[in-house]
């Protein structure tokens, strides 16, 4: 947690200090940090552009599109690079640069779930992507070498095999620019030379319940046999396979499966239409963890009680209690409700329930519980049982959830802790820039007090679709009459608004004041910066 301020007395050795300390060159570790906090710099923040497998052609580069490949925009990302190159502009690609999950039948497949690509079989990989992707990397080749400006790559969960060196360095070679203008942020993070801004990818606040059996960061790796592979992450066991499986279906594939973030609907509404259409058991272990990321999302913690010790649910006990009562959970609206209902009508009693985890069953529990409280406090009638438990709940509970803010609250502690145990000097950053979910969020203070860093959420450069676009998609007259999956196979990503987010922040001194954009075209026909997609 953060300290008192420094004293007026070691404030004055610090800056005396400094003046005898030569100027750090761009991408060196931790040292301490100018005593003016200002920066002179354009800084500008994107995410999650997931650079992939490119075209059908050999290397990528030639025919149609895969249906896989989500980074199909080079002339808008040509002119974005154009429009913030000021001669002195810092720019952060905030993890999941390239689409490194998705390639396949290559010599990253295991027969143990956990273990990834080796160095070797990553770097295969990563040839593939830089390969389809010549002009892109070219583009910021030219961006990064002009003048001032600077590159940082900052890796995600999906691009995590950067943090082989060997992966860094074919990156680096492949965006041809000057020696000492782009780095790979080995550390898994970006931290602005006045340590008044960071950014991570964010990765780990998104299901911090399972804690994917202890996938670190940054160092996702195990060792085996005297070899090092990448540790599979539970995201990437569990989903990716249906993921890509859908977007390469013949002869109709769904390119969008992943391209709408909210509530992720476009896996919601496959999921049920295959449970209608095939049974419960296409969906699998993939059901739990749609509907258990969301779960978390509203959910934010579990239940605490005022001693402090957490329920103990019994739940073998809670299994026997079939599918039926995943329904009280669910919105009325959720296509998944509907699937368990069809699942359930069609004589299926228990089939979700039992590909449930332990900690997925714990969140049920505590998710009906707090159903259940507040119906009790509200004089509404009960629509549930409660999980049964060991011990006594009752007046004892004094929270259910664990809001927003708590959890971001947590999180910047931890960066916070991270930092100085890394030996930053002045780890309180007035900024924390965040990429991984793909819809972005304008901004707010979790915390609050003498440090309250400013907490963004950037969003994804690249096309993504809302439930309100899939609506307006469905409108057309030659969609109407569509089943779910011919209506999302149906959709091109070309379709999807042309409208990628950014978060730019203007030099300053002393204050940063970082702002949500978004790359959209103006009514002339031209690209332009936005406060809002058009």
């Amino acid at each position: 947690m953060p300290g008192k301020a420094l004293g007026s007395m070691y404030a004055l050795l610090v800056v005396l200090t400094l003046a005898a300390v030569s100027l750090r060159t761009f991408g060196q570790g931790p040292t301490v940090p100018a005593a003016s906090q200002s920066n002179s710099r354009l800084t500008v923040i994107i995410s999650d552009l997931h650079m992939g497998v490119g075209r059908q052609g050999p290397g990528g580069t030639s025919g149609e599109w895969r249906p896989m490949e989500d980074f199909r925009w080079k002339q808008e990302f040509d002119d974005f690079l154009k429009e913030i190159d000021k001669g002195n502009t810092e720019l952060i690609l905030n993890g999941d640069t390239f689409e490194l999950w998705q390639p396949a039948n290559d010599g990253c497949v295991s027969q143990d779930p956990l273990l990834g690509c080796t160095e070797t079989g990553a770097l295969q990989r990563i040839q593939r992507v830089l390969k389809a992707h010549e002009d892109e990397l070219a583009m910021l080749g030219r961006f990064a070498g002009d003048a001032g400006n600077r590159l940082v790559i900052v890796p995600g969960n999906h691009d995590a095999a950067l943090l082989f060196k060997s992966v860094a360095q074919a990156v680096l070679g492949a965006i041809h620019a000057p020696s000492g203008k782009v780095k790979v942020a080995e550390a898994g993070f970006w931290f602005s030379d006045d340590r008044l801004l960071y950014a991570e990818h964010g990765h780990q606040i998104e299901r911090p319940d399972s804690a994917d059996e202890n996938w670190t960061w940054p160092a996702p790796f195990i060792e085996r046999d005297g070899t090092r592979y990448l540790q599979r992450s539970k995201e990437e066991r569990t989903l990716q396979a249906y993921v890509n499986s859908h977007e390469e279906q013949v002869p109709v594939p769904a390119p969008i499966i992943d391209n709408t973030p909210e509530q992720e609907d476009a896996l919601r509404i496959m999921l049920a239409s295959e449970v209608r259409t095939i049974g419960a058991s296409a969906s699998g272990d993939v059901f739990g963890f749609v509907l258990f990321k969301t779960m978390w999302q509203d959910l934010k913690g579990t239940l605490k009680p005022a001693d402090g010790k957490p329920p103990v649910w019994k739940l073998e006990e809670m299994k026997l209690a079939g599918d039926a009562a995943l329904l009280p959970v669910l919105e009325a609206d959720d296509p998944l409700r509907g699937a368990v209902q069809f699942s359930l009508d069609a004589g299926q009693r228990d089939f979700f329930m039992q590909q449930l985890s332990p900690d997925e069953l714990r969140m049920l529990c505590s998710k009906q519980w707090i159903i259940w409280r507040n119906q009790e406090e509200e004089g509404k009638p009960h629509t549930l049982r409660p999980c049964p438990y060991e011990g006594s709940l009752s007046a004892a509970v004094s929270t259910f959830f664990r809001p927003r803010d708590k959890l971001f609250k947590k999180r910047l502690d931890q960066v916070y802790d991270n930092l100085e145990k890394a030996g930053y000097s002045r780890p309180r950053f007035k900024v924390f820039v965040r990429g991984s979910a793909h819809v972005p969020e304008r901004g707010f203070q979790p915390r609050k007090g003498d440090w309250d860093p400013f907490v963004l959420t950037v969003g994804a450069w690249q096309r993504v679709a809302t439930k309100k676009d899939l609506d307006r998609l469905r409108a057309g007259s030659d969609r109407k009459n569509l089943s779910d999956q011919e209506f999302l196979r149906s959709i091109k990503l070309e379709e999807l608004p042309a409208c990628y987010s950014f978060v730019r922040i203007d030099p300053y001194t002393n204050k940063p004041d970082p702002k949500l954009r978004y790359w959209v075209k103006g009514d002339n026909g031209k690209w332009q910066s936005d406060e809002k997609c058009r």
